[in-house]
C-alpha cells in the first residue's frame, strides 16, 4: 500500500487530455437542502446546473460524459459506482459533482494534464490551499473496498494511492451549492 502524499503540483504544459478519461457527474440526489434536485436547478444565466457542467466539460475538450441521473441510490458513492459500471473501459474518471457548477474549463484541462503526468495518483484541485472538486481517480482504484465509514472521502483515504493537490486559481472548486443563494 502506497503512502499517501498531499503534495501540491503545477500543471504540466506537455501533457494532453486523455481520450479515455470519463467524466462521471453524480446527479441523482434529491436536493433536500436545496429544495429540489440540483441537476435541474437554474443558475442566474438560466442554465441548469447540469447544463453548465456539460458545457464546461465540452469547452475543456472532454467529450466522454456520464451524468448519473434519476437513479435510486443511497449516496454519491453508489451513484459513482453505477457510472463506473457503465464505463468500464476508461483509464481514469473525473468525478464532477453536479453541485459544483462554477468550475472553470481551464481547471478541467489542468486536472487532465496533471493526471496524464501522474497517472497512478488521485488528482485534486486546490484553491488557496483548500482542496475541492472535481477530482480525477485512476480506474485501477478498487471501488468496492470495505470501508469503516461510507463515502467518497473514505474511499480516497483508504485507497493507498498518492493524492496530489493541484493549486489553481479557481474559487469555483470550493463553491458547493447546497442551498439557493449559495
Amino acid at each position: 500500500m502506497k503512502r499517501q502524499s498531499k503534495n501540491s503540483i503545477k500543471p504540466s504544459r506537455n501533457s494532453t487530455i486523455w481520450p479515455d478519461l470519463c467524466v462521471i457527474i453524480p446527479a441523482s440526489g434529491k436536493g433536500i437542502r436545496y429544495g429540489k434536485p440540483k441537476a435541474a436547478a437554474l443558475l442566474e444565466t438560466g442554465e441548469s446546473f447540469l447544463e453548465r457542467i456539460l458545457k464546461t466539460c465540452r469547452e475543456a475538450g472532454l467529450e466522454r460524459l456520464c451524468p448519473v441521473l434519476d437513479r435510486d441510490t443511497p449516496d454519491m458513492l453508489s451513484s459513482l459506482r453505477l457510472g463506473f459500471q457503465e464505463n468500464p473501459d476508461c483509464s481514469h474518471y473525473l468525478i464532477f459533482p453536479v453541485d459544483f457548477p462554477y468550475v472553470r474549463a481551464s481547471t478541467l484541462q489542468a486536472l487532465a494534464k496533471a493526471s496524464a503526468a501522474h497517472p497512478a495518483a488521485i488528482i485534486r484541485p486546490a484553491y488557496q490551499g483548500r482542496s475541492g472538486h472535481p477530482i480525477i481517480i485512476p480506474a485501477s482504484q478498487d471501488w468496492h473496498l470495505e470501508l469503516p465509514q461510507p463515502g467518497l472521502a473514505a474511499l480516497i483515504h483508504h485507497s493507498g494511492l498518492d493524492i496530489l493537490n493541484l493549486e489553481l486559481d479557481d474559487p469555483g472548486i470550493l463553491r458547493n451549492i447546497n442551498h439557493p443563494g449559495d
